[in-house]
Order: C-alpha cells, then sequence, then structure tokens
C-alpha cells in the first residue's frame, strides 16, 4: 500500500504539525507501507528515517520562509538554533520590519492562512506524483489549512483515493487567534472548511472538544471523526536518567512559545514575581528556564518584572537531545492552559510522560489541560485571574514535590494510548484497514 503524506512543516522543523507527520511516516514505513512525504523547500536537505520513505519538497510553507531563504538568515523560523540563554533572542531590524509588513497588510488579504503561497507548487508537484505512482491513500496534516486545500485538489482529481485529514488545531474557530482576516473572511472560513471536511473520507482529531464542535457546528458525520488524543513527540523521554541539577537550586521550565490572545507570558511572570516577593529568599534558589521561541511582541512583558530578570534563562528551540536533557533536568515544569477550549497544548502529553511534577496556570474555567493533567499525583493548577489566594499554595506545592518523580506504572497506564504507535495504529484500523476488512467479509 502506497501512502501521500502532504505536511508543509516536516523535519528538521520543530512544531507539533512537523512532529506527528513525522511519527506517521516512519511508523508506517515500518509497518510496510511505502510512504512518499510531499512537504516544503525547506526540508529539502531531509534525510528518510526508513528505506520504505521518500521525500519530496515543493514551494516555501509561508512568506517568511522566502524572506529566510533569500537572506539566508540564521534565525529559521521552527528550526533550532543556538542562542545565549540569559537573554531573549531578538530579531534583526530588517525581518521586524518584514513581519510588522506581513502582520499590517499582508496578513488582512491572504486566505486561508500564510501557506497559502504553498498551494499551487504543492499541488503541481502531488499531481505529477500521482501520474507516476499509484497511491491508496492520502493523508493531509493541518493547521495550516492550506494543506487539506491541496488534499482537496488531489480527491477531486483522483475520488477514488482514499483522503484522512490530521487535524492539530480548527480552522474556522480560531478566534482568539485567527489565522486570516475574520472581518473579510468568516464566513468563507466556515464555508470551505465545512465543505473540505465533509469530502475528506476520515478527519482525525487531538481531542474531543474539536469533534464535538465540527460534529455539531459543521454537521460533519460521527462517522467520520477519529480522535486519538495528542501523540507523544519524544518517545524516549520518561527513560531517560534524570540529569543532575545544582545543588538546592529548584528549576522550573516551560517548554514551547507564546501566542498573542491563546496564551500569553505577563499574568505567569506576575505570579512568579508575587512568590519572590513573598519568599525573598527564591530568588536565590528558583531558576525559570524557557525553551522555545519568544517572538519580539512579548519582549515588554519580561521587562515589566526586573525581579525576574536574572532569574529566567532563554533557550530557543533546541534539538531533541537537549530537548530529552532539558526535561530531565527539571525539577518542575510549568504550562500555561490556553484561552480556547477546543486546542489542548501539544506540549501536555510529553509534560506527563516526563513524570515530573506540573504547574498548570489555568485562563479559563473550561481548560482542556486541567482536564488532562486530572489525576496526576503531582500537579497543581492555578488559577491566573486568583493568583492572590494561591501564591502560598504555590510556595508550598514547589516546597514539597522538588524531587518528586511519577511512578513508571501510573506513567504507562495514563500515556500509553498516546506513544506514536498506538495512535498510528489506531488511524491504520480504522481508516486505512477498514474498507480492506470490509471486502473481506463480504467475500467470505
Amino acid at each position: 500500500m502506497r501512502i501521500l503524506i502532504l505536511s508543509p512543516y516536516y523535519d528538521p522543523y520543530q512544531n507539533p504539525r512537523s512532529y506527528r507527520a513525522n511519527r506517521y511516516a516512519h511508523i508506517l514505513a515500518q509497518k510496510g507501507y511505502k510512504v512518499c512525504v510531499l512537504t516544503s523547500n525547506r526540508s529539502q536537505s531531509t534525510q528518510p528515517t526508513h528505506e520504505n520513505i521518500t521525500i519530496e519538497t515543493a514551494g516555501f510553507n509561508s512568506i517568511k520562509e522566502i524572506y529566510f531563504s533569500l537572506t539566508k538568515g540564521k534565525k529559521e523560523r521552527s528550526i533550532a538554533e543556538p542562542k545565549d540563554k540569559s537573554r531573549k533572542y531578538k530579531s534583526s531590524r530588517i525581518l521586524r520590519s518584514f513581519i510588522q509588513l506581513n502582520n499590517l497588510f499582508i496578513k488582512k488579504i491572504y486566505w486561508p492562512d500564510d501557506a497559502f503561497i504553498w498551494q499551487r507548487p504543492a499541488i503541481k508537484k502531488a499531481l505529477s506524483l500521482l501520474s507516476t505512482h499509484q497511491f491508496d491513500a492520502v493523508i493531509s496534516f493541518s493547521l495550516p489549512f492550506s494543506t487539506n486545500l491541496v488534499g482537496q485538489k488531489i480527491k477531486h482529481a483522483y475520488p477514488s483515493l482514499k483522503w484522512l485529514i490530521d487535524m492539530g488545531d480548527p480552522f474556522s474557530f480560531q478566534k482568539a487567534s485567527p489565522v486570516n482576516n475574520t472581518f473579510l473572511y468568516k464566513n468563507k472560513n466556515m464555508r470551505v472548511e465545512k465543505k473540505v471536511l465533509s469530502q475528506a473520507d476520515y478527519i482525525i482529531l487531538t481531542n474531543e472538544s474539536i469533534l464535538q464542535k465540527l460534529q455539531f457546528n459543521l454537521g460533519i458525520p460521527k462517522g467520520k471523526l477519529l480522535s486519538t488524543g495528542p501523540m507523544i513527540s519524544f518517545p524516549n523521554l520518561w527513560s531517560k536518567s534524570p540529569e543532575k541539577t545544582k545543588k538546592d537550586t529548584l528549576k522550573l521550565s516551560y517548554m514551547g512559545s507564546f501566542f498573542k490572545n491563546i496564551r500569553e507570558p505577563q499574568k505567569v511572570l506576575a505570579a512568579f514575581d508575587q512568590l519572590i516577593a513573598y519568599y525573598p529568599h527564591l530568588a536565590q534558589e528558583m531558576e525559570i528556564h524557557i525553551y522555545g521561541d519568544i517572538f519580539d511582541n512579548f519582549n515588554k512583558d519580561f521587562n515589566k518584572f526586573p525581579s525576574l530578570k536574572n532569574l529566567i534563562f532563554f533557550h530557543g528551540l533546541i534539538n531533541n537531545k537537549e530537548i530529552h536533557k532539558a526535561y530531565s533536568s527539571s525539577n518542575i515544569l510549568f504550562n500555561v492552559g490556553n484561552k480556547s477550549n477546543d486546542q489542548l497544548p501539544s506540549k501536555c502529553v510529553d509534560y506527563l510522560y516526563s513524570a515530573k511534577p506540573i504547574i498548570n496556570f489555568r485562563q479559563i474555567e473550561e481548560d482542556l489541560s486541567s482536564s488532562f493533567f486530572h489525576g496526576h499525583p503531582y500537579m497543581l493548577d492555578v488559577d491566573l485571574f486568583k493568583l492572590d489566594n494561591s501564591i502560598h499554595e504555590l510556595y508550598s506545592f514547589i516546597s514539597s514535590v522538588k524531587n518528586k518523580r511519577v511512578s513508571s506504572n501510573w506513567v504507562e497506564a495514563k500515556c500509553s494510548p498516546f506513544y506514536p504507535q498506538n495512535i498510528v495504529g489506531q488511524v491504520e484500523r480504522t481508516c486505512l484497514r477498514r474498507e480492506t476488512k470490509d471486502k473481506e467479509k463480504i467475500t467470505s
């Protein structure tokens, strides 16, 4: 069986969609499938992880990537680069001007998202591949939603080809941080998303909340929807031996980025600022480590809290080897829940799998992160809008769980459904092999 994977983000990009597409490709290849990955030009130097995988490239996945290509800038979006841990990354003046131009003008008119520029070369390449090879299925990974429009063109040209959509985040429901100008495109977003999803054979989702919205708001039949949960990004995370930390140092770590109107750092920084004010000795004991891109628009938030200046260490995007070390050397992990009730931060499942204590800073009552972490033996839920009532509880928590680690039995029971091989296996049984089994029953 031959499968075409559509993913404008693929290795070496370090983001949830890239990780998920990469694991799909590798596991399906291990199972004997012939897998062709169609991605963007930035991944052209990527080496396949299995002999059954081929990688084809076409176009760029955003206008920003064209900028990086033309300037050969060191700071490539979503690709790990060495950074000075003592300060935030600051973009070049030219890049900042380009981003401002993009936000002020280009983003106001493009549709459906910043990957619109990938559609035409990807469609051309995909149809060329399909004309020379017989594929049995295509899997498109979104967001970006542009990937699904490529899949739609393929489905139109080859109606008998099975089409799966693996959706990490919703498209038309993103009210807090829309991917395009909803003043112009709100109705179009919902209309086109409904049409595209209706044409797909299966839609694979990471949480039940999105499933229910697609079913009841867009009328997508339940039989087409499959919620697998989030996928563990780093399968060997728990098995790594703990890294030694500095004696008497309390290391709190955050894995990921901040996004405007979805999860922002200011209230979390205010919580740590109050913690230091009540318990000054923590200024000599505590370190706050941030692993991930910190965009320029959040620099002002960090500058508001001089008391934390010497406590915060910025690592930027790091490679897989460093990620294992970062998790292992941390005493406690902290998460910032999203303001939306249909988006679960992808890091949550890796937090669980690390077996480390977790502080979850909640912004809304129906926080998906809180629900996902429910039952964790060493988890504290902090309401960011009721900080005055939580600071002493926060101090007691970090003091008591500094060297705690969840048992391997608990991790196995809680996290096994989210192992990459289990999720891909579920997709294979439900979406790829169902037709074959039905035919066998009819024949018998």
